[in-house]
């Protein structure tokens, strides 16, 4: 490592090693090769001998132990080529690289001045779910001078001297001047082949030389006769580079519709994106143009800017003359540099002028303009780090474009390469390069373009995107910026999103289409369908303001007080004293001021804030504190406008703005202001609960209020209801006013550079002199989230110091507020003197307080690298952190949390009726709490301001309160499908049915049904006539011609049949692709029928239905109902899709699939995955632009059918077993432990090999076939251990490895059998246990996320008869401490000292724990719960008592070896102590599931049971001891994403009943999704049977599962199954009705009223007696009253509503309800006799019965009738009839006990209650019934 350095040398310091001197010779980096595409005769004008690799280097990820590390001395004006994994490449000068990093990552630089590029990482990446380190190699390049630069300086002097008049020769270097940038970026696009100009765009290639149109060309002389379509390309680029795609073979339905309309009038400009302005651009493009031409225009990114320019209209000379650059901040210059800054401006206001003349001279009719990805106001990146932002822009480029074919294109792409390298070398100012200024958020053309007018009649849209997920240029982004964070800036990698609606965009009616996706990039528009499609309807569409796929460009404004004023005139104001009274108060700045005379009412002045355009024009001056008769007028419209007029609802609303520049305790300020308006509400509301509602720095007003009249408060909390909530009140300060006095907010950057006469001091100056603003600074003392430079901002001589520390690229360094010494003291006294207790008002009971949530809230101050940052916590809403509104006092209960950022608390319509619910009750159900924090407190940020924007009138208001104008959605248009199951018998079918037909196989079953009562036969004809569907993607279609029923149903009865091959060999994909070709074939017929089929389908209707079969499903074992479905819509919307592609001209789409089941039982499963359906295909869905709606409910049609025979059908799960071939299990061993084969572990001890490494694995595949296929494979010994070393020594995922493993570890036989497999049973050995297979990658996709992978164990050692226990008990470890784990096991190889004597903390685990305890006691498990736990409490829990589920998830270790030399496995505790295989196996009963999330614990050894147990596999263990289900981590797994895993999991295996094997898949499938950067999906080992269900079937209806149900049929069960439990656990009717509640919640609302449903209620109320009369009763009226459709409601249903008549009845002696029953018996005997006339015929045997409940009813009436006081004759009446009806029930009382019963009747003294008394349903049940 050198040890001095020359001058102007950079020592680098590099995590990585050199490549050797003859290979870094020839090592260019491959961004600066990939243009060169000409034969190597031919040479690169611009590349060739140009750059010197000088030294590389191969980099790794910092901080692995071992690491190689380099160090190199570097001349600082060298280039640095940073490579990322991906190619992605950074060309930036070294002495650049260390200024940036200085500035972004302080801790690049050393102290003794060097450089380390280890610093270059993101620490925060894994919170985002990325890795933290990228970069591959880094180059060290020189770069030579040759005729490019010679040329440049020659033309620099020649235009120095024709500018200025005389040689400047400090000004000709490219990087001293303008002129000096705009000569080098001349000479080089100079040497592009072909001239600017307007190029016809004649075919699929490049437009060529002879394709130029000269002025007054015959190709464009008739343009003002028909449509032009002219094409502006972006920067560095050229027509067919960035429209190519339009023209692909993908597009060439777009392409032709564009055709049809433009025909040959189809043109590119090509221009020169460098070394000319936007400006220049557009007036060569106006004077090319002829008079009057048609024109629609294309534009992509900086062609928008020129396309803005063409569409101008109104340009007046006072905008011109706004068109000026000044000085760059931080910088000085000399008279000669000045004289050119300004006569560079009057050049461009030429220009412009000129440009004016040439649109009115020419007058062009713009019919369409499409703008894409238009920098309109600037992009950031670029403005921050220009050499980021065009490294970042090749790059892009050179992967995503590449060199377009031919030599213009290969030399376009060469000279954008060396643009950037120049620039790069020279480091060149962007505001040098003509070309490039423009992009700057800065620039003059941003303004320009905002302020300008559009030309009327021009249909505008805008097409917009942002890039999701981790792209590498995007972090690069991060890397290199201070500002940017990672998910919170919108763009498509090049442009600021918001940035693509700026511009002519916001003038007159605009639209926009908004694409959002992981595959949206800046190169993407042109070829995702989606908006290629867009922009070809918007260009072709005779209306298209009316296409659904735009939706409207709204900016929201601010109204005047008169329009606030009529709005609330139209509501009708409540009367006084009418309702309770809520008084609104608004945050700081929240009120309107005007500057308005002592004798005008509010809003007859002139409103200063918030009047965009007076702000614009320096207004703010007109409201400096020391302004006379300025005052507050009305409340911000745009924020609590809705919630008002919401409130006015339930409340008399009274809107209180206030003057919020003044100190809130001055005399006649806010707070007494509030005083007043409070007085006179409780003097007009006398009877009436009065409420403060209070945001932001209301609270603090309110406060203020209480602390200056307390007698007012007392009176308001005297009053039943009268209370304050706060709503982000920052009762301790906040940290944003730092920011904001710092000009660092947003708010403060938006103003500054919306003013036109203020700059930021200035703005900043008059901030600092308002006392109220002053007073949100933190509470002196007050300790927030975040580092602090100071406890006291509250002191004057503060402000100077941090003046001097500020620094700031755009506005200045030095910039800050100076408050005077008068003005922080009247802020200083609030703290102090008012609020100097800090607490809660007293009652507290009456204070509630609104936490909101942002992704960032200012919380602290630091100096970083010499520069002034701030500190940011996730815990805030955006401008108040959590700690800052905490008030004293006021208890946790009190306290609520809106997912909303601060401007949204008040704004977000969702949350309203919580905050009325807050106001009349104090609590609500509708928020949540603030969440418990475990271990460490949230990771803060150091961060510093952006680049300034030109903000909208909404973006500028939002900053205000701390909010974002509301985030677009993506275009709406995807093509959806509507799914649903109906369960019929298909002979019903009225739609076109699809079905499936083996090679082979005659038509038969359903098939045949369809052939015969769907389409006349004609299935057979064709299957006769050879043209039959067989092979996978063949198909046959039939189309009948609807009759009149069928067209007034508008359906048409059809089929379609699609070919699944040979039986048995069929698979899911096979079904995706034959129903895709299938339903293609529909499609056709159905746009062009054959005569004899159905008449063509009227494309205005467009929306065609067909009907499925579950194919595959019925016809073999290994096809899921769920695959089924899953694999049958992928088809239809493949189909769809590639149909819409190739036919543009039409809309015709299959948008109803319903899938038809005949058995009930497997409809209901068939719905239960329709509704899983969207989130299952997601994958699918997004890619072909598609999206599901599932249907809600099952429908019942015709024919539906209840399965009556056993059919168990599980579907069969092949077995693969993979074995050891050199050993079998039942072999004796010595005591070695074999383990020692495979490759220790990361952090453990190596194992001493005991023997040679297996070199023969045996593989035998069990099908549904009779042989058992079998291989024996070879192995090279240590090829695959090596590489499983690889795999699982670190968490991130590589997809290269995992498909290297899968082609070495699967036998050649096995591969496309696996492939296939849906589900899979791996059955492993001691030695095969240890090896990755769910991390193998057979193609796109890991197999496990393709495969439901399930393993088991084959192990000759087990427990003969384990006990398992099947009571609903669990015991949850989460994150138990592991204090002491060094002490006993030693340090880690890497450990820097001083160390904790601990493990890190698993935040994580404890939340996953939480998470699964909350689940299971929903499932009504009792859990024990531990987090946190010591040694002895962990093993204290785990025998308290057997257990059924066993949770635990903390750190695991495996064969570490201890301070004693032995070797141990476990779950780590505290005290050096682990959970091991030895206490495993004292279980005396087994748990049925175990979940192991603990790293390494999967891993197997095999030993003597006498061998050292406390190094044996503690999964192995639980495995042998008898454990149904193990689910544990076989390596290092990622916190949060173990997280996701387990919860996934444990949500479908015990909620949702799934089997083990599925609630596995689906686990591995969230982690993915969630967390594809990570192994952890891949991590997790299953042991146990697949179809395991935790709970049987049965269960799930007794009301502990939350899943939804699909069908009427489930509900009743339900409720049957509640009835049946009721007789055996009774409870309440209290208890009850909660239960019940919750089950009917899991269907439609709709169902409560169904017939069926009620009498079930029925049924289950009248269990409970005469507790559960009324409701049954009335449950069971609503039964038989209604009209039973689906004929479920039984006759006995009259029967047991009359018993419980007659029983509550007898008990209440009422005989008016004795009387009801004995009507309905009597009725319903009449009814269901043979023959009415004669009901006295008893006849059949349910005759007879009810004559006998007929009589014991009769006899309970007469005993009711004694006990009375009835007449004795009326009694004996009512007892003959008794008899009468007893004697007709013979048959179910016998004669003996009629006369008993008479006898007993009779003699029943008066005043008896009766011989029947009622009994509870148990013991009803128990006595023998008479």
């Amino acid at each position: 490592m050198p040890n001095t350095l020359k001058p102007g040398e950079i020592l680098v310091h590099l995590p990585g090693e050199a490549l050797p001197a003859n290979v870094a010779a020839d090592a260019l980096p491959p961004a600066l090769t990939a243009g060169s595409r000409a034969a190597p005769s031919a040479p690169d004008l611009f590349l060739d001998r140009i750059v010197t690799v000088e030294a590389a280097f191969s980099l790794v990820a910092p901080g692995r132990a071992g690491g190689p590390e380099s160090a190199v001395s570097v001349v600082d004006d060298r280039l640095f080529a940073l490579e990322a994994g991906d190619g992605t490449t950074v060309i930036i000068r070294a002495d650049k690289l260390r200024d940036d990093l200085a500035r972004v990552r302080p801790a690049a630089l050393r102290a003794d001045g060097s450089l380390d590029l280890a610093a270059l990482h993101d620490p925060d990446a894994a919170a985002r779910g990325v890795a933290g380190w990228i970069w591959s190699g880094v180059s060290v390049l020189s770069l030579r001078s040759d005729a490019i630069t010679a040329d440049a300086l020659a033309k620099a002097g020649e235009w120095l001297r024709d500018w200025l008049g005389e040689a400047a020769p400090d000004l000709a270097p490219a990087g001293a001047s303008w002129l000096g940038a705009k000569a080098l970026m001349w000479a080089i696009e100079s040497r592009l082949p072909g001239e600017p100009g307007i190029y016809h765009w004649r075919n699929e290639a490049p437009p060529a030389a002879s394709d130029r149109c000269e002025p007054g060309d015959a190709r464009l002389a008739n343009g003002a006769d028909a449509p032009i379509l002219l094409f502006i390309h972006g920067a560095g680029s050229h027509t067919f580079a960035s429209f190519g795609d339009l023209r692909s073979g993908s597009a060439a339905g777009d392409w032709e519709a564009l055709a049809q309309r433009f025909g040959g009038r189809v043109f590119g400009f090509e221009h020169r994106t460098f070394s000319e302005s936007p400006i220049d651009n557009a007036l060569a493009l106006a004077r090319a143009l002829p008079a009057g031409a048609r024109l629609s225009l294309v534009t992509h990114s900086r062609g928008g800017l020129v396309g803005d320019l063409l569409c101008l209209a109104g340009l007046t000379d006072a905008a011109i003359a706004t068109y000026r650059r000044d000085r760059p901040p931080n910088t000085s210059e000399t008279a000669q540099q000045k004289r050119l800054r300004e006569l560079v401006a009057a050049r461009e206001q030429d220009s412009l002028r000129a440009l004016r003349q040439e649109l009115a001279d020419k007058n062009f009719r713009i019919e369409r303009y499409v703008r894409v990805a238009c920098p309109a106001r600037g992009t950031s990146l670029l403005t921050d780090n220009l050499d980021v932002f065009l490294s970042g822009l090749l790059s892009l480029t050179t992967k995503l474009v590449g060199a377009a074919t031919g030599p213009a294109g290969s030399a376009a792409l060469s000279a954008f390469t060396r643009v950037v390298l120049e620039v790069a070398a020279k480091r060149i100012d962007p505001r040098f390069l003509p070309g490039i200024e423009a992009m700057l958020t800065d620039a003059p053309m941003a303004r320009l373009l905002a302020d300008a007018q559009r030309k009327q009649g021009i249909a505008m849209s805008i097409i917009s995107g942002d890039i999701e997920g981790g792209s590498v240029l995007k972090r690069i982004g991060v890397l290199f910026t201070d500002w940017m964070f990672f998910d919170r800036v919108d763009n498509d990698l090049v442009i600021d999103t918001e940035s693509m609606y700026a511009g002519l965009a916001a003038r007159n009616d605009a639209r926009y289409l908004f694409d959002q996706g992981a595959s949206v990039h800046h190169f993407s528009y042109f070829s995702n369908r989606r908006t290629r499609s867009a922009l070809r309807d918007w260009l072709t569409a005779d209306e298209p303001a009316t296409l659904t796929a735009f939706a409207p460009l709204v900016r929201r404004h601010e109204p005047d007080a008169a329009s606030v004023r009529t709005r609330a005139a139209r509501r009708a104001a409540p009367l006084r004293d009418s309702r309770p009274v809520v008084i609104l108060l608004p945050g700081i700045m929240g009120s309107h001021l005007e500057v308005r005379d002592p004798d005008r009412r509010p809003g007859e002045g002139d409103r200063v804030w918030f009047d965009f355009l007076d702000l614009a024009s320096g207004g703010l001056a007109k409201i400096r504190f020391d302004r006379p008769d300025v005052r507050e007028e009305a409340l911000f419209d745009m924020f609590y406008g809705a919630l008002a007029d919401y409130l006015s609802d339930s409340h008399f609303v009274i809107r209180c703005p206030y003057d919020w520049r003044q100190a809130l305790q001055a005399d006649g300020a806010s707070a007494d202001h509030l005083a007043a308006v409070l007085k006179q509400a409780l003097a007009e509301h006398p009877n009436q609960p009065v409420r403060l509602l209070a945001h932001s720095l209301g609270g603090l007003v309110t406060r203020t209020m209480i602390a200056k009249h307390p007698q007012l408060w007392a009176q308001l909390v005297h009053r039943p209801g009268g209370r304050l909530v706060m709503l982000g009140t920052p009762n301790n300060g906040s940290h944003l006013m730092v920011e904001a006095l710092l000009g660092k907010s947003d708010l403060v950057r938006k103003l500054a550079r919306l003013d036109l006469r203020h700059d930021m001091q200035h703005v900043l100056d008059i901030v600092a002199g308002f006392p109220g603003a002053l007073q949100l600074l933190p509470r002196p003392g007050f300790v927030d989230n975040g580092a602090a430079l100071h406890a006291d901002y509250l002191d004057a001589a503060v402000w100077p110091a941090l003046a001097e520390q500020n620094q700031d690229r755009w506005f200045g360094n030095h910039v800050a507020a100076r408050p005077d010494a008068d003005t922080v003291a009247q802020a200083r006294e609030l703290w102090q003197v008012t609020l100097a207790t800090g607490t809660a008002p007293q009652p507290v009971e009456r204070v509630v307080y609104v936490f909101g949530k942002a992704d960032n809230t200012p919380c602290g101050l630091v100096l970083d690298g010499g520069r002034l940052k701030m500190v940011g916590t996730p815990e805030g809403d955006g401008s108040v952190s959590w700690a800052s509104g905490r008030l004293a006092g006021l208890p946790d209960g009190q306290c609520w949390l809106m997912p909303a950022d601060h401007g949204s608390l008040t704004g977000t319509a969702e949350h309203f009726p919580a905050i009325v619910e807050l106001l009349h009750a104090g609590t609500t159900s509708r928020l949540g709490r603030l969440p418990v924090l475990r271990g460490a407190a949230a990771a803060t940020v150091t961060y510093d301001a952006p680049p300034p924007v030109l903000p909208t009138e909404e973006e500028l208001a939002r900053s205000i309160l701390g909010g974002k104008p509301k985030p677009r959605l993506p275009a709406a248009n995807l093509q959806s499908l509507r799914v649903s199951v109906a369960a019929m018998d298909l002979r019903f079918a009225r739609d076109p049915v699809i079905c499936g037909h083996y090679i082979g196989d005659t038509i038969a079953g359903a098939e045949a049904s369809i052939d015969r009562y769907l389409v006349d036969g004609a299935l057979r004809q064709r299957e006769r006539l050879g043209v039959y569907a067989g092979e996978v993607g063949s198909s046959a279609v039939v189309l009948q011609a609807p009759n009149a029923a069928d067209r007034l149903r508008g359906t048409a009865r059809g089929a379609v049949i699609v070919g699944l091959g040979r039986f048995g060999e069929v698979t899911t994909l096979d079904i995706a692709e034959t129903v895709r070709a299938g339903v293609l074939l529909f499609l056709l017929h159905s746009l062009d029928p054959q005569d004899g089929d159905a008449a063509p389908v009227d494309d205005a209707g467009s929306g065609l239905t067909l009907a499925s079969l579950l194919i595959g499903y019925n016809s073999t074992a290994h096809i899921g109902i769920e695959d089924s479905i899953a694999m049958i819509v992928r088809g239809v919307i493949a189909a769809n899709r590639q149909f819409a592609d190739a036919m543009p001209g039409t809309r015709l789409r299959v948008t109803h699939l319903e899938l038809i089941e005949l058995f009930l039982d497997t409809a209901i499963s068939a719905a239960r995955a329709v509704r899983e359906l969207p989130e299952r295909i997601a994958a699918d869905l997004r890619r072909l632009d598609a999206r599901v709606a599932p249907a809600e409910e099952l429908r019942e049609g015709e024919g539906a059918r209840p399965r009556l025979a056993v059919f168990a059908r599980f579907g069969y799960w092949p077995r693969l077993m993979v074995t050891d071939a050199d050993r079998s299990d039942e072999s004796a061993f010595d005591g070695e432990d074999d383990i020692g084969q495979l490759p220790a572990l990361p952090g453990e001890a190596p194992h001493p090999p005991a023997r040679p490494v297996t070199s023969r694995l045996n593989y035998v595949f069990l099908s549904e076939r009779a042989r058992a296929e079998t291989v024996v494979q070879q192995r090279q010994p240590g090829l695959i251990e090596a590489l499983v070393k690889n795999a699982i020594g670190r968490d991130e995922y590589s997809a290269d490895l995992s498909r290297t493993l899968f082609q070495l570890m699967m036998p050649l036989e096995f591969k496309a059998t696996v492939r296939d497999a849906e589900k899979l049973v791996l059955v492993v050995d001691r030695y095969t246990a240890n090896l990755p297979w769910e991390m193998l990658q057979a193609e796109d996709q890991p197999l496990a996320l393709k495969t439901a992978i399930v393993r088991k164990f084959a192990s000759p050692r087990y427990r003969r008869n384990p006990m398992i226990l099947t009571r609903k008990v669990a015991c949850v470890i989460a994150n138990p401490s592991t204090r002491g784990y060094h002490a006993a096991f030693g340090e880690p190889v890497a450990a820097a000292p001083p160390r904790a004597d601990h493990l890190p903390d698993l935040p994580g685990a404890a939340a996953e724990g939480a998470a699964i305890r909350d689940l299971l006691a929903e499932c009504g498990y009792e859990v024990t719960y531990g987090e946190g736990l010591e040694a002895l409490d962990v093993f204290a829990r785990l025998f308290h008592q057997p257990w059924r589920i066993l949770v635990i998830a903390a750190h695991g270790v495996f064969r570490v070896v201890a301070r004693d030399g032995h070797a141990r496995s476990g779950v780590v505790l505290s005290d050096g102590l682990l959970l091991t295989a030895a206490e495993v196996g004292q279980m005396e009963t087994v748990p049925e599931l175990v979940f192991l999330n603990c790293c390494h614990l999967g891993a197997m050894t095999v030993q003597r049971e006498t061998a050292n147990r406390l190094a044996y596999s503690l999964a192995r263990e639980l495995i042998e001891i008898g454990a149904r289900c193990v689910v544990v981590a076989g390596w290092q797994v990622n916190d949060e994403a173990a997280k996701v895993f387990a919860t996934t999991f444990f949500d479908g295996f015990v909620r949702r009943c799934q089997p083990f094997g599925p609630a596995v898949f689906s686990a591995r499938r969230s982690t993915w999704e969630r967390f594809p950067q990570y192994n952890t999906w891949g991590a997790y080992q299953a042991y146990g049977d697949p179809e395991h269900v935790l709970e049987p079937s049965a269960v799930e209806t007794e009301g502990w599962s939350t899943a939804a149900m699909v069908s009427p049929v489930e509900l009743v069960n339900a409720l049957d199954c509640v009835r049946v439990a009721l007789g055996h656990a009774p409870r309440d009717l209290a208890t009850l009705e909660c239960e019940l509640g919750a089950l009917l919640a899991r269907g439609p609302a709709a169902w409560q009223a169904l017939p069926e449903v009620q009498a079930a209620l029925g049924a289950v109320y009248g269990e409970l007696g005469a507790e559960g009369f009324e409701p049954a009763r009335a449950a069971y009226c609503r039964a038989i009253e209604a009209e039973d459709g689906s004929g479920r409601v039984p006759i006995r249903a009259v029967e047991q509503l009359a018993k419980l008549e007659v029983r509550t009845g007898e008990a209440r002696r009422e005989i008016v309800l004795i009387d009801r029953a004995i009507a309905r018996l009597r009725g319903l005997i009449t009814l269901c006799s043979a023959d009415p006339t004669r009901p006295q015929d008893a006849g059949a045997e349910g005759a007879a019965a009810r004559h006998a409940e007929l009589g014991r009813a009769l006899m309970r009436k007469a005993a009711v009738l004694a006990a009375s006081g009835g007449r004795r004759a009326d009694v004996d009446a009512v007892l003959r009839e008794s008899r009468d009806a007893l004697a007709l029930g013979a048959d179910n009382v016998s004669a003996e006990r009629i006369a008993d019963q008479s006898a007993a009747a009779a003699a029943l003294p008066r005043g008896s209650p009766g011989s029947s008394k009622t009994r509870p349903a148990k013991a009803r049940r128990s006595k023998k019934k008479t």
